[in-house]
């Protein structure tokens, strides 16, 4: 089973390495970040579970951090929306005509389009769809 990660944000190291010590122990994956600069990079590549910040730090402070990561979170939740409804319509239309693609594809203008867009984004293999 894999630990779940804590990014843990603060410009104090005595905080820093109390935490880190503390949740260690507890049995979580800790990453730590000496400012927000450095959090919001960490954030990026090791995609926490949970972030823990001081908000009065120096440079971007924590309130910054967080907006920032509320921000792409939002951001992501959106893409993946787009994503699903797009593989939908997709799953919708070929069913609609028995996986044939050809039958499909002679849809008015604006589907016609929409599926070869969307068959392309996906690289969806076309002959084996169905």
């Amino acid at each position: 089973m894999q630990k779940e990660k804590i990014l843990v944000i603060d410009d104090e190291r005595d905080m820093l390495s109390g935490c880190q010590k503390f949740l260690e122990t507890e049995g979580y994956a800790v990453a730590v970040a000496e400012s927000g600069e450095v959090g919001l990079a960490l954030f990026e590549t090791e995609t926490p579970d949970l972030v823990i910040v001081d908000l009065n730090m120096p440079g971007i402070d924590g309130m910054a951090v967080l907006q920032s990561i509320m921000a792409r979170d939002q951001q992501e939740a959106k893409d993946a929306v787009i994503e699903k409804f797009e593989q939908t319509f997709i799953d919708r239309l070929l069913k609609a005509h028995n996986g044939n693609v050809s039958r499909a594809a002679r849809q008015n203008g604006t589907e016609r389009r929409t599926l070869q867009r969307l068959i392309s984004k996906y690289a969806i293999d076309v002959p084996t769809y169905r």
